[in-house]
C-alpha cells in the first residue's frame, strides 16, 4: 500500500512538473508577441477557419464577446492590442468556470483533430502562438 502511494504521489508530480512546463512554455509564446503580430491577423479580410477557431477559442478563454465570430475578434484586438496580449499573458488556467473549460477542451480537441501548431505558425504567427498557449492552458485541467 505504502508503495502505491509513493507511486501515485511521484507520478502526481512528474505530471505537475510537466504541466508548469507546458504552461511556462505558453507563456513565453506569448511573451515573443509584438504589436505588428496582432496587426497581421486584424489584416484578414476572411481568415482561414483553424485560424478564426483559434481566435475565437481564445476570446471564449478571456471572457471577450465571441457571437459575430471575426468581427469580434477584429474588434477585440482593435485598439487594445496591448491590453489583449496582457489579457493573454496574465490568465490562470485555475480560474476558468468548469462550464466555459469544458468549451474550450472541446474547441481544442477540433482543432487537434484538423491542423498541427506547424500549419497555425504558417498561416499567421500569432495564430501559432495562441495555439501554443491554449493547449497550455486546457492541458493542465484535462488531465488532471
Amino acid at each position: 500500500m505504502a508503495d502505491s502511494a509513493h507511486d501515485a504521489n511521484e507520478k502526481n508530480d512528474e505530471m505537475t512538473a510537466d504541466l508548469n512546463v507546458a504552461l511556462a512554455e505558453g507563456r513565453a509564446a506569448v511573451g515573443s508577441l509584438k504589436e505588428q503580430d496582432v496587426h497581421e491577423l486584424r489584416s484578414y479580410g476572411k481568415p482561414p477557419d483553424a485560424l478564426l477557431h483559434v481566435c475565437v477559442t481564445t476570446l471564449l478563454a478571456l471572457s471577450m464577446p465571441t457571437e459575430q465570430g471575426w468581427k469580434d475578434v477584429q474588434i477585440g484586438m482593435q485598439g487594445k492590442t496591448m491590453m489583449f496580449l496582457n489579457a493573454v499573458r496574465a490568465l490562470d488556467p485555475v480560474g476558468i468556470d468548469p462550464v466555459l473549460f469544458a468549451t474550450l477542451t472541446e474547441r481544442m480537441e477540433v482543432l487537434k483533430d484538423r491542423y498541427t501548431i506547424k500549419q497555425m505558425y504558417d498561416t499567421c504567427k500569432l495564430g501559432g502562438v495562441l495555439t501554443v498557449w491554449l493547449k497550455a492552458v486546457v492541458l493542465p485541467r484535462s488531465v488532471v
